[in-house]
């Protein structure tokens, strides 16, 4: 079994040095006709019901999806998932032909990519929903496993390293599917009016000591709910002084 959130998070790691910080983006994923093509999975002569548990495995959950990078506003993706009439405030859908085998609660961590938002929602949501699945979306900026993201960085630059040797440090693996199962692709972002942070090396350095006191554990922060029609955004105000450091980390 590979962990979802493992794959995004090497993603995220991956996609912070892709494109515009200095790296091309992988050009090994090549489309074709025979790549696109679904195999049926449905049992033979399944038919769909209300009270009958949706298929494991389903003929839409074979097959290259294209992705679209081009960027687009949240509301008008937000007119066009919401002709579903399923599809409700704060990300939330159910199938109504079949019982879900699964309920799912998608986190996104947001970091204020307001570009990248919206692209991911236009192709996410209708990939659940040819799954089947019950889920929801949550728009969120704190991890709560392996006690978070660190406090100390502010600025960009550091922090993904970081949260990338909590992740080790924790005993945890960070899985590469094959091809064949899962291929990603990461949107070029710009660091726009943010200062880069020069002590990022010194933390790093500290990685492992501070892990168990720099985090969650830490932190004082007051959360800021909001729906939105596609996704329930959660924000943690917060500012450097609540989030102190001794000097020794």
């Amino acid at each position: 079994m590979r962990s979802i959130g493992a794959q995004v998070l090497e993603q995220v790691v991956r996609g912070a040095y892709g494109g515009t910080n200095g790296t091309e983006y992988p050009g090994d994923v090549i489309f074709n006709e025979s790549s696109m093509q679904t195999t049926t999975f449905l049992p033979q002569g399944f038919t769909y019901r209300p009270d009958r548990t949706c298929p494991e495995r389903l003929p839409s959950m074979s097959g290259v999806v294209g992705v679209n990078m081009s960027e687009v506003f949240l509301e008008e993706v937000e007119r066009n998932l919401l002709q579903d009439p399923t599809l409700l405030a704060g990300g939330k859908w159910t199938p109504t032909d079949c019982i879900p085998r699964w309920k799912v609660a998608i986190l996104v961590p947001f970091r204020n990519r307001h570009e990248h938002l919206p692209i991911l929602l236009r192709h996410l949501i209708p990939m659940l929903q040819r799954q089947r699945l019950q889920f929801g979306i949550y728009v969120i900026e704190q991890f709560h496993k392996i006690n978070g993201f660190p406090n100390g960085f502010w600025g960009w630059g550091g922090e993904d390293d970081d949260l990338w040797n909590r992740v080790k440090f924790a005993g945890y693996n960070v899985s590469r599917p094959p091809g064949d199962l899962g291929r990603y692709m990461s949107i070029p972002h710009h660091h726009r009016g943010e200062a880069q942070f020069l002590g990022r090396y010194a933390l790093l350095r500290r990685s492992k000591v501070r892990q168990a006191v720099d985090g969650l554990s830490n932190l004082h922060y007051r959360p800021v709910l909001s729906r939105r029609a596609l996704y329930t955004n959660i924000t943690a105000s917060l500012s450097p002084d609540l989030a102190p450091m001794g000097p020794q980390y």
